[in-house]
């Protein structure tokens, strides 16, 4: 049989499927392992679709939280208050802000003896919570770009921890236009920061890595585990990677104004994505955020371990192009000067020896972890009739299979 196109229907079937080993191979263990349900999460259409629903926004909110409903009480569109704020000059344009911890001097060092000198008025800026027996009064005194809130920092306030920047900012420099979004296990390569089209700032919008096309991660003792009790659905809609985005002041201003009316999600990437997807903010793909190769990067971040700041200031740009707000350019009849292009200090043989015995301690132990992972996962699923010990792959199959007979269980008419 020939196809229209004059294809093979074998023809076809090989090149949609083709791509299935090639990904089993090059891709990461987790990714491996979560593969029928990334596929499974490929159909869900409305899911993938760039396009925003028309649907009222409390529908929207339905589709992806029904039956939870927003909490009453919220207060995440209500500042904080601030314990100590950075030293604003002029008013900027743009805006970096770095998420860190309280007890992470040494991240906040890296980043200021490297990337942080190349820009150039734009303020970095450094955001942080309370942590017991952490006093920054010195440091920030030093540097004047901290940006302490008074709540408790933890991984689980990430989302807190933003919204309250948003407000921070707008009310502080009414006429900011975006802000640049960044970890502090990060590298930034600022020149091709500096590259990125440009968008209209009132408009909303989010530009990073866009993932899509990704299922809700439900055991208990993964990093990224959200509970069917706070996210119903398997798959995500489509969402920007959180280590390192931009987001506009028309997104920024949406959120704040909508936030109380969304039940949270704990992961701030995951619950930007649903809120764009229902407040019509555009998630606009960039290549080089989020990647864990300095191959055409923009942004380089490693998000399935956290390297040292030893280990990111040995591969940090010794020189770069810096980035200019605007508003703080040369004038037109100064002639431009040169700039270098970024350059990479070369590890010796005995560090390059050192990271690789590193990384494949790490491996080892994340092996180890996923093993015993699976082993508990084999205790609670039904026993097949063989008695046989199931592959990683059929594991994966029957927990899939007996979440959703469990899930028309508890939907059926009797329960």
């Amino acid at each position: 049989m020939i196809l229209a196109t004059g294809l093979k229907p074998e023809a076809v079937l090989v090149g949609l499927l083709g791509w299935i080993v090639p990904y089993l191979l090059l891709a990461n263990y987790l990714e491996r392992s979560l593969f029928p349900f990334r596929a499974y999460c490929y159909t869900q259409s409305d899911l993938l679709s760039e396009k925003h629903h028309l649907e009222s926004l409390e529908h929207c909110v339905d589709r992806y939280h029904y039956p939870r409903k927003a909490d009453p009480s919220c207060r995440l569109n209500v500042a904080p208050g601030t314990l100590i704020e950075p030293k604003i000059v002029g008013k900027p344009k743009k805006i970096a802000v770095v998420r860190s911890a309280p007890n992470a001097p040494d991240y906040r060092n890296f980043i200021r003896a490297t990337w942080k000198k190349d820009f150039v008025g734009i303020p970095v800026v450094f955001l942080v919570g309370l942590r017991d027996g952490t006093d920054l009064r010195a440091e920030a005194e030093e540097h004047q770009d901290i940006l302490q809130f008074n709540f408790t920092d933890g991984y689980f306030v990430l989302g807190y921890k933003m919204t309250s920047t948003y407000e921070y900012f707008l009310r502080l420099v009414p006429d900011l236009e975006e802000i640049i979004v960044l970890n502090d296990d990060t590298i930034v390569n600022v020149e091709a920061l500096a590259k990125l089209p440009r968008q209209a700032p009132a408009e909303p919008w989010v530009i990073g890595k866009v993932s899509r096309g990704y299922p809700r991660l439900w055991m208990p003792w993964l990093t990224w585990h959200v509970g069917g009790d706070v996210y119903p659905n398997l798959c995500y809609p489509r969402f920007v990677q959180g280590s390192s985005f931009i987001i506009s002041r028309g997104a920024t201003k949406s959120i704040l104004a909508n936030i109380c009316r969304f039940p949270w999600i704990h992961l701030d990437d995951i619950h930007l994505g649903v809120m764009s997807s229902c407040l019509n903010i555009r998630l606009l793909h960039e290549e080089g955020f989020d990647h864990h190769t300095f191959d055409n990067f923009v942004v380089f971040h490693y998000q399935y371990s956290r390297y040292t700041a030893a280990y990111l200031k040995g591969y940090a740009p010794c020189s770069s192009a810096p980035l200019q707000s605007q508003d703080q350019n040369s004038p037109q009849d100064e002639p431009r000067k040169s700039t270098r292009t970024r350059r990479y200090k070369t590890p010796s043989p005995q560090l390059l020896r050192v990271r690789r015995n590193a990384a494949n301690e790490r491996e080892r132990r994340r092996m180890s972890m996923l093993n015993t992972a699976y082993d508990k996962l084999r205790t609670v699923l039904p026993e097949m009739d063989s008695g046989r010990r199931l592959s990683k792959f059929e594991t994966l199959q029957m927990a899939q299979q007996y979440i959703q007979s469990l899930s028309k269980i508890l939907k059926s008419p009797q329960h």
